[in-house]
């Protein structure tokens, strides 16, 4: 801009974002997700000054002012996929209060209206189809129906779904750790397999740019982060519910003392 100039020998950084194409494009890649593969886009960089134009070719003979930038960008060449999908439980005896530990992260920033998807829950007790409340890592992150740090379980039969969105307050950041957690009735008896759940995110497209669609200054993709098996097995209720332990002990063993059992 006017009045303000660049430097010999200084290094100067420019950044913008944009969104990357919808399908991979490295023609060239044996190894989907290889970073520094041949792209489809090679950056060219273009120098041209008004007042310096007749500069560039004095100085080197045959130069134009367009320079070839080094690095490959814009290939598409890593899927969308969770990093992190971990479930874990606060306690595994029967018919008890348990708490269910979420979790996750993805590899890129999930806005606000993606949403999240947790199914192969099985066994629950005490718990009807409807909105359930949960705590997170990211308060006020989650909603449904416009309600905050809340959820919504499905129950068909002996499995249930759990469904939340991203508010319109947020978006999780590429490879962001995240932890959500819901409470939960255990199973009154043991369960022969727990339950093995798997964890997807999902975001419409932006037809145009619009508030509600999350977007900013542009439209934006759809989004379908494939669903990914969670490490961990909850809901077994290995334990039943009894003393862990049961000792007796006395103070004082002589003969007409007090003693404190």
């Amino acid at each position: 801009r006017n009045g303000t100039r660049i430097h010999a020998g200084r290094e100067y950084q420019v950044s913008f974002e944009m969104r990357n194409p919808a399908a991979f494009s490295r023609d060239l890649c044996v190894n989907l997700n290889q970073l520094l593969c041949p792209s489809t886009t090679k950056p060219v960089m273009t120098l041209f000054s008004p007042k310096n134009a007749r500069l560039f070719a004095s100085k080197a003979p045959g130069f134009t002012g367009d320079l070839l930038l080094q690095g490959n960008v814009l290939g598409a060449g890593v899927i969308s996929k969770f990093t992190e999908a971990r479930v874990s439980e606060g306690t595994q005896v029967q018919g008890l209060r348990n708490m269910l530990i979420f979790d996750f992260a993805v590899n890129e920033i999930l806005p606000k209206g993606t949403m999240l998807t947790i199914s192969g829950l099985k066994g629950l007790v005490g718990v009807a189809s409807g909105e359930l409340g949960i705590f997170s890592s990211r308060p006020k992150c989650f909603t449904w129906a416009g309600k905050e740090d809340t959820g919504l379980i499905t129950i068909t039969g002996e499995n249930a779904v759990f469904q939340t969105k991203i508010s319109e307050k947020c978006r999780i950041e590429a490879f962001e750790a995240v932890q959500m957690v819901f409470q939960v009735m255990n199973p009154t008896s043991r369960q022969a397999s727990g339950s093995a759940l798997a964890i997807t995110a999902a975001y419409s497209a932006c037809a145009s740019c619009v508030e509600t669609c999350g977007c900013v200054g542009r439209s934006d993709a759809a989004i379908t982060v494939p669903a990914t098996a969670m490490e961990g097995t909850v809901l077994q209720a290995a334990s039943a519910l009894a003393f862990s332990s049961v000792v007796i002990a006395e103070s004082n063993e002589v003969a007409g003392e007090l003693n404190t059992l």
